[in-house]
């Protein structure tokens, strides 16, 4: 819906997108440029950035229970949390395959006990430089 609201215009939004972003960016011109996408907008992040490698996702998954219900169910159902959460994730996991971005995913729980190693594997998936 939102990405066929865009068509014709995504180099316009995508250089808005660059320069809202740029002053989190300064500094390091040839590094990997980061962001966290609300609520897993692949299709728009795709949409901006359709080259081939242009743009990656790390799709850090967390335990449904302590996922963040409140922004999505009315109370801390679990029903309600676990079945948001699984659409979402579904739905990304759905437009990651569709398109040309790369992605890796990570289980958050193992991004807090293992972060360097975590952090090195998700690096080398995406073909990025690490330094020590």
């Amino acid at each position: 819906a939102l990405v066929d609201e865009w068509r014709g215009r995504t180099g316009e939004l995508r250089a808005r997108l660059c320069a809202e972003w740029a002053p989190h960016w300064r500094g390091a011109p040839n590094a990997a440029k980061l962001e966290k996408t609300p609520d897993l907008a692949v299709r728009a992040l795709a949409a901006l950035f359709p080259a081939q490698r242009e743009a990656a996702v790390v799709l850090v998954a967390r335990h449904p229970l302590f996922w963040h219900h409140a922004r999505h169910c009315a109370a801390p159902d679990p029903t309600c949390v676990v079945g948001t959460w699984a659409r979402l994730v579904r739905s990304a996991i759905r437009a990651l395959l569709e398109g040309p971005l790369v992605a890796v995913v990570a289980r958050y729980e193992d991004l807090v006990s293992r972060g360097a190693e975590v952090l090195a594997s998700v690096a080398a998936d995406l073909g990025l430089a690490t330094s020590r």
